[in-house]
């Protein structure tokens, strides 16, 4: 993460056929792509796997092994994959109560300035190595592992299709919004201190459903579920990543020759138009709040379903020094 030039540890799941799991490195110039490697393990299957989550590597990220977590029915099991593309089991293994359609794993959480749930075990220099995070399917809980402190914490809403981390936060999404809440706060509710953790929410009304949708909606008779928000991945630089479905409303005529019989002239359609979006959030931790939250369609129509988002080099300067001209501005504008 402290290079200009790093090398991409890449993970790649396939879902169909034998649903195997891949591997490719990729280094600097980024022009030969290479192939992907199966990945093997003896001992340990990786194939069929629903989930994968690499963890973001130090600043010699290719002269050190690779930690991965996967998911698989109701276990998530730690890997490393060593400089020879070499895997071994780490040792790591956790059971959840149910099957498990997503993980995350945060080494070394950190805590967030002016958190009511701050907690001496969520720092920079935490006793809490590292936390896991497991989505379970159909439901309404998270199932949390913070270094052998075992137990589910319940997300802000009877279900849920995916998990995200960073450094500061967990994250939960839907297909209509998502819902942050801080490690310390996770950490919080898992020690029985909270009934639950601190969500804050967001939804992005105004991109899940476009203007037309909004003025036919009550002439779409065919409602189908929404789609909308199928995947984000939060960046610690501050920002997310989102993966996204707009629904508008159409005309259903536009046929050659429609059946008078069948053809209602007043019918709409709905169509789902997918995007790509960089987002900026403004967590307010005192007021439970996640506004304002500013949204960029990332060029047109990218049809993707999955998202990742590592941060910009060097982008930790860059907020510091843009957080110092914010402290410096009352200073320098008396002396002007």
């Amino acid at each position: 993460m402290g290079k200009p030039n790093p090398l991409y540890h890449v993970f790649l799941l396939e879902l169909r056929g034998k649903d195997r799991t891949y591997y490719k490195g990729i280094s600097s110039p980024y022009k030969d792509a290479g192939l992907f490697q199966e990945l093997k393990c003896n001992g340990s299957s990786l194939d069929g796997l629903t989930d994968i989550w690499a963890t973001p590597g130090a600043d010699h990220n290719d002269k050190a092994d690779v930690l991965f977590y996967t998911a698989k029915d109701k276990e998530i099991r730690g890997f490393i994959l060593n400089k020879e593309n070499k895997v071994s089991h780490s040792g790591y293994t956790r059971v959840a109560k149910s099957k498990l359609v997503s993980v995350r794993v945060v080494h070394h959480p950190s805590s967030v300035e002016d958190d009511p749930d701050a907690d001496s075990q969520v720092s920079r220099s935490t006793k809490t190595e590292y936390i896991t995070y497991g989505g379970l399917e159909a439901s309404r809980e998270i199932y949390v592992d913070a270094a052998g402190k075992q137990g589910e914490v319940p997300s802000p809403w009877e279900s849920y299709a995916g998990i995200g981390v960073d450094q500061h936060y967990l994250w939960v999404f839907g297909s209509a919004g998502f819902a942050c809440a801080t490690h310390a706060s996770v950490m919080r509710c898992l020690n029985g201190k909270s009934q639950k953790p601190r969500w804050m929410t967001h939804w992005p009304e105004k991109h899940l459903y476009d203007e037309s949708y909004h003025q036919h909606q009550q002439k779409v008779k065919n409602r189908a579920p929404l789609v909308g928000l199928v995947d984000i991945c939060p960046c610690d630089d501050g920002t997310l990543v989102a993966a996204m479905y707009t629904r508008s409303a159409h005309p259903a005529g536009g046929i050659a020759e429609p059946d008078p019989r069948t053809y209602d002239p007043l019918e709409y359609s709905f169509r789902d138009t997918n995007a790509i979006y960089s987002v900026i959030y403004h967590p307010d931790l005192k007021n439970g709040t996640i506004e304002p939250v500013e949204w960029t369609k990332i060029g047109g129509k990218n049809l993707a379903v999955r998202v990742q988002k590592l941060p910009v080099f060097c982008w930790s300067l860059i907020e510091s020094l843009t957080a110092m001209l914010e402290d410096l501005a009352p200073v320098l504008r008396g002396k002007s």
